[in-house]
């Protein structure tokens, strides 16, 4: 378990601390999760962060040069297509 604060914010993989009224509060609010029951929060939200955390240590990986991001003609295709590279690499 890590977990990390500052002010009154608390970052933590902890599962049991988290306050499914917040998160399902805070989710209800945005135009993608409108309406949605609070028991597909509590059952669903431990799988996102699963899978959000799995993505993000993949992408942690993948190394890019400055100089290439930094490139005016780099738009989303072509840099989605250096990340895909820079992962089969690493591999």
């Amino acid at each position: 378990m890590n977990e990390t604060s500052a002010r009154n914010i608390v970052v933590t993989t902890d599962r049991s601390r988290l306050d499914l009224d917040v998160i399902h509060g805070f989710l209800t609010t945005s135009y993608w999760a409108r309406g949605i029951p609070r028991e597909t929060v509590a059952r669903c939200y431990p799988m996102l962060i699963a899978a959000r955390r799995q993505s993000y240590e993949a992408l942690a990986h993948c190394i890019m040069p400055v100089a290439e991001l930094r490139d005016t003609a780099l738009d989303a295709p072509a840099f989605l297509a250096k990340v895909k590279a820079g992962l089969e690499r690493a591999r």
